[in-house]
């Protein structure tokens, strides 16, 4: 699998080298010989940001992020503790990670939840 580190504010494809670990977004990209939706995982700590999905699976594996999932997630995994996440819209919705607030305006989606202290509710 391939992995590309984008700058939060960088515009189209750059390296992002100059930015700090704490503002990088990875973004894993399956091998172009099979199909399927690209990854995002989000690794970072404090870091509040707006993530555009187009059938995307997000991972947010860092800690008390302030996350906005724009558009149609295909699933959003939650590994992380103390994120903030506003989901437009995911089939899915896993927490395994503590002490997680997540707010979803979809109220199709599928939730499953095995960490401790989360609060999951859908939002107008």
């Amino acid at each position: 699998m391939k992995v590309l580190t984008l700058g939060i504010l960088a515009v189209g494809i750059s390296a992002a080298s100059s930015l700090p670990a704490s503002a990088q977004l990875s973004i894993s990209i399956p091998g172009t010989n099979r199909p399927g939706p690209t990854d995002i995982t989000v690794d970072s700590e404090k870091a509040p940001r707006s993530i555009a999905c187009s059938n995307n699976t997000v991972f947010v594996r860092g800690n008390s992020n302030d996350l906005t999932l724009t558009g149609n997630c295909a699933a959003v995994h939650i590994l992380g503790n103390s994120n903030k996440l506003l989901i437009d819209r995911s089939a899915k919705i896993i927490t395994e990670g503590d002490g997680n607030t997540v707010n979803y305006r979809w109220p199709n989606a599928g939730v499953s939840t095995t960490g401790k202290d989360n609060h999951i509710k859908v939002v107008q």
